[in-house]
């Protein structure tokens, strides 16, 4: 295939389903809740199939999971921070998050702000790789499909009605569950205190 070809196909409307899903993958790593929503309104509209949006809205949320993991392992690689956190907590760090390993995932995917330290520190503390990226996987698909259903159905059902204004509905939607999510964590921090 030639530079040609390729940019052809790239232009074909056969290659449109590929370059959303890539373009899904791509915002999932920048915002995940507005890929979800951003997904399943495309599909909602029939833009896109729903399997296919869904499983790029998996495939990108596991990359950057999987990510934020590895930038806290490569952190761990610097002497200065090993020496400046001491061997003793690092393996308590280290035992704390592989006991804790799905409280720890779930909690991270569903309150905001919490995946980057949460997923980094994983990787720091050198928790198992395998029980994190197991869990990981189970939390984004539970999560992540939960949000994509809800959508796509508010989608399917309200996109005839609101035509043009159908994003501006799934932007205040993403606002909601954002705002939502700051409300539980603000209760459970002055619950605790």
């Amino acid at each position: 295939m030639t530079a040609h070809d390729l940019t052809r196909f790239l232009l074909s409307e056969d290659a449109a389903p590929l370059l959303l899903a890539l373009g899904i993958v791509a915002l999932s790593l920048v915002i995940e809740d507005a890929a979800a929503v951003a997904a399943a309104i495309l599909a909602a509209q029939g833009t896109i199939d729903p399997m296919p949006a869904l499983a790029a809205l998996w495939a990108g949320l596991l990359v950057g999971d999987i990510g934020l993991y590895a930038l806290g392992a490569g952190a761990a690689r610097s002497a200065m921070l090993r020496r400046w956190v001491g061997d003793e907590r690092l393996a308590r760090g280290r035992a704390l998050l592989d006991r804790n390993a799905m409280v720890a995932v779930f909690a991270a995917r569903c309150l905001p702000g919490m995946r980057l330290p949460t997923y980094a520190a994983f990787g720091f503390f050198s928790a198992a790789f395998a029980t994190f990226a197991a869990w990981v996987a189970a939390a984004t698909f539970l999560w992540s499909s939960a949000l994509f259903a809800l959508v796509y159905g508010f989608g399917a059902a309200v996109a005839d009605a609101l035509q043009a204004w159908t994003w501006a509905a799934g932007l205040g939607l993403v606002a909601v569950l954002w705002g939502g999510q700051r409300l539980v964590v603000r209760w459970l921090s002055e619950a605790r205190a």
